[in-house]
């Protein structure tokens, strides 16, 4: 089922106070407005969708393709489609101006997200398969130098000043830094390349077990939820989009003549490693692909739908991230805690409009051995939050769907680098701040397969200087451009 979405655009974040740090005495926080050429892009937006509905005629009728006079071969060729090989391509591509990256002058970028190659099929009655390639991995931070007058959480002198010697990343390690100052549009860890590869066995009609590197159902979808990319997604889908090694059993009952199953009962053991950047376990800067740990990370997950109105899915996931390294002790490269309860809801009154959400609950922190090795506070670090978001849309033509929507995020700036700053005294940084996001879209679906998304997101994080957007030192210290992001994204696929 293809779900549209919609939205107001007149809510406003409330404004953010910025504690003095202990050392420093800033000034306040200078807003700069946003320039007017802003404007812009939602104004083409709104001239595109406006020709296409002048065009009315060419969506409601198809269109013959021109007459061929044999000397002009058609370019490519149709892929055969069966039930042992079906293929896919997904691509995501995007301009966004990014206020996270302005310090260095790199706040308007185009990128490419995604362009996914998916290979699935049934080899045998009982065996599925499915392999899906992404050449574009820009997710993990990297180690980065850091700047005069500016603090890198990823720098490695201050990461691993006894050890190991880990090279600074000069070319973007100051760009890709942590879960709130990245380039990439996609979310989805990956191992190189490979993006999912398993094979499913069916043990009955209703319940199989899928082995290899899969996605893990941890909450709700980011797309099916509304979001496009990394730069409008919330901070708790961005978190719960992981992909890791290992095994899944899958249980679905009532799907029969259903858009959705009755319910999807889902138990995995996967190697976990996969997102333990946002809690600052850098470890190392080594591949999050390789297991570090001894201990495997469980996730369970219940979705049930009696109707079509009506989605409820709960989620647990426990495990743990990084390894008790004796010989290099780092409270940066430590084995930490990495649970989480999720539960989602989503109801759709009416045929063109729908609200759903999640509510969660982290445990981050490193584990107790870990934090009395190091001589640290031993108890689990909590991260709370939520997530509503509300659509409509309305289908204008045949091939053409026009909608809107809006997501409100709050969700506690609790992790292990603030907890740290926080016990220290350092940069003003204390306990209990939230971080909020509110993110406006305006879509067009062309087809089944095309969606144009414009996007604004109002960013209101509580320690922007944490992540190297703001110098801590000299006259602009504690100031600078909101970390806010808009821009538009164009999401295909060919199925």
């Amino acid at each position: 089922t293809t779900h549209y979405h919609l939205a107001t655009t007149n809510h406003q974040l409330p404004t953010t106070h910025y504690p003095p740090p202990t050392t420093h005495h800033p000034p306040p926080t200078t807003h700069y407005p946003l320039p007017t050429y802003t404007l812009v892009v939602p104004t083409l937006l709104i001239a595109l969708l406006s020709s296409l509905l002048l065009l009315s005629p060419a969506f409601a009728q198809p269109v013959d393709p021109p007459p061929s006079d044999g000397a002009q071969e058609q370019e490519g060729f149709a892929i055969p489609q069966s039930e042992r090989l079906r293929v896919r391509f997904d691509l995501l591509t995007g301009w966004a101006h990014d206020g996270a990256n302005a310090s260095l002058g790199f706040e308007k970028q185009g990128r490419v997200g995604y362009a996914t190659l998916t290979l699935s099929g049934r080899v045998h009655p009982r065996v599925n398969y499915l392999v899906s390639v992404n050449p574009v991995d820009e997710i993990e931070p990297l180690p980065g130098c850091g700047e005069p007058n500016f603090f890198f959480p990823n720098d490695p002198s201050f990461l691993y000043d006894a050890g190991p010697n880990v090279p600074c990343e000069t070319r973007n390690g100051n760009r890709r830094v942590d879960g709130y100052r990245g380039i990439a549009l996609d979310l989805v860890p990956q191992q190189g390349p490979i993006r999912e590869a398993w094979a499913e066995f069916g043990i009955t009609r209703d319940l199989s077990v899928r082995i290899g590197r899969m996605r893990l159902p941890i909450g709700f979808d980011w797309e099916d939820a509304g979001s496009m990319g990394a730069k409008d997604a919330t901070r708790m889908q961005r978190m719960n989009a992981e992909a890791s090694y290992g095994g899944m059993f899958r249980y679905e009952w009532g799907g029969e003549g259903r858009a959705r199953p009755v319910i999807t009962a889902e138990a995995a053991g996967v190697l976990g490693e996969g997102n333990r950047w946002w809690d600052y376990d850098y470890f190392y800067f080594e591949d999050a692909s390789l297991d570090s740990n001894s201990a495997m990370t469980a996730v369970a997950a219940v979705t049930v739908a009696p109707t079509s109105q009506i989605r409820a899915k709960v989620t647990g996931k426990r495990g743990f991230t990084g390894s008790k390294v004796e010989r290099l002790p780092s409270y940066w490269a430590s084995k930490r805690n990495d649970h989480a309860v999720i539960v989602g809801l989503e109801y759709a009154p009416v045929r063109y409009a729908r609200v759903l959400g999640e509510w969660a609950r982290y445990e981050w922190g490193p584990t107790a051995t870990s934090a009395e090795m190091l001589g640290r506070d031993q108890s689990p670090i909590e991260k709370k939050g939520y997530w509503v978001t509300a659509e409509a849309w309305y289908p204008v033509f045949s091939d053409l769907v026009l909608g809107a929507s809006v997501t409100r995020e709050e969700i506690d700036r609790a992790d292990s680098l603030v907890k740290y700053m926080a016990t220290e005294g350092l940069y003003g940084v204390e306990l209990g701040r939230k971080d909020r996001l509110l993110v406006t879209r305006v879509f067009a679906d062309i087809g089944r397969w095309v969606r144009i998304t414009y996007f604004k997101t109002n960013d209101s994080n509580p320690y922007p200087w944490l992540s190297g957007m703001w110098p801590i030192a000299g006259e602009r210290a504690f100031t600078g451009r909101e970390p806010d992001k808009y821009g538009v994204m164009v999401r295909v696929r060919v199925r």
